[in-house]
């Protein structure tokens, strides 16, 4: 496929700027009275076995933990936390039990709770490694880098093969902006554990921000790790549009990503932007630019420029009138608006 020269008044397709996610789930947070010794709504022979237990022995906290733990990896998160809070009212010195309901606070986004969780399992157990690391990546969540550092070097003294402490390195240092040092220590997670997609893709982005081609290799990494991270599907896909001039690929790449997602929001804009650029297919383009404007937060009025603007080569003045007013009325500053309405004219004369 041929690449053309996009017309001036064309909104370049998105760019990103690196990001580091740490993804947590979110749930409502449930009452913290002591659960009852039936937590079963729906028959679960493995909790009805648990229920049975603690039934007879209502004082062991080991039997509170072993539920919780089972509630929390069936995602019944309220219930998992009164659970733990029950163990840890009869065994306070649990360091598991601690550090299992920081991941429930967590997931709750009670992030002074989680802090107060792992702080505690340090006071009972204080080289305990994967608090270490929790309070590291809590402090580098909340931009407190001096104690995230400290944590970290303290984690690495114990054990300098967690792959998971030179990940958090290496969002430290981008955070620090030093982005050389940022590379080694993902390049050093992933050279000791090959799983870790989030630390793939940091490299990757940082690598295209280097206009540097190696980038493929560790969005296809991030992938391989992760065959269903849409994102670094469509990173790829950009890298491969707008870096590698490898557009049918990219088509491609966005064409699986919409089987997946078919409101993918940034798929759809970019195939718009391939088939009004490249391809000059109006028409086509200006379905997929629709397809993104339905689907879009409304933040931004790029997707409904690009209709506009292939209104306007369709010669349907009128319709392309009506948008780029649309526009402005939301967005008055908007200059590229401001430029096709001066060319349509501001006003339908007939």
């Amino acid at each position: 496929m041929k690449k053309t020269s996009p017309h001036l008044t064309v909104l370049r397709s998105y760019t990103f700027t690196v990001f580091i996610a740490l993804l947590f789930l979110l749930a409502s947070c449930g009452e913290r009275s002591r659960p009852k010794g039936d937590t079963t709504e729906t028959r679960d022979p493995v909790l009805e076995a648990l229920n049975k237990k603690i039934q007879s022995d209502p004082n062991n906290a080991s039997l509170y933990y072993q539920r919780a733990d089972y509630l929390l990896d069936n995602g019944r998160i309220p219930d998992a936390l009164m659970n733990f809070i029950v163990s840890l009212d009869l065994d306070s010195t649990n360091t598991d039990t601690w550090s299992r309901l920081s991941d429930v606070y967590m997931l709750m986004d009670n992030y002074i709770e989680a802090e107060n969780a792992m702080i505690q399992v340090l006071k009972l157990r204080p080289d305990d490694e994967d608090a270490l690391v929790k309070l590291a990546k809590y402090y580098i969540i909340f931009f407190n880098y001096d104690d995230a550092k400290a944590y970290l070097d303290r984690a690495l003294l114990k054990n300098n093969l967690n792959a998971n402490v030179y990940e958090l390195y290496g969002m430290y240092y981008l955070e620090q902006g030093d982005t050389t040092r940022a590379i080694a220590s993902f390049n050093r997670a992933v050279e000791i554990d090959d799983s870790l997609s989030d630390a793939y893709l940091s490299l990757a982005l940082l690598y295209d921000l280097r206009n540097n081609p190696v980038a493929i290799d560790y969005y296809k990494n991030a992938i391989r790790v992760r065959p269903n991270n849409l994102n670094a599907q469509y990173k790829l896909a950009y890298h491969l549009q707008e870096k590698a001039d490898r557009i049918d690929e990219a088509m491609a790449m966005y064409d699986a990503i919409l089987e997946k997602d078919p409101q993918y929001y940034h798929a759809l804009y970019n195939r718009g932007y391939i088939y009004l650029v490249y391809e000059k297919d109006f028409r086509t383009a200006l379905d997929y630019f629709s397809q993104a404007v339905e689907y879009s937060d409304r933040t931004t009025p790029d997707a409904l420029y690009n209709m506009a603007y292939c209104l306007e080569l369709l010669d349907n003045k009128k319709e392309a009138r009506r948008l780029y007013k649309q526009i402005l009325e939301v967005f008055p500053d908007y200059q590229l608006a401001i430029e096709g309405q001066r060319r349509v004219g501001r006003f339908d004369k007939n």
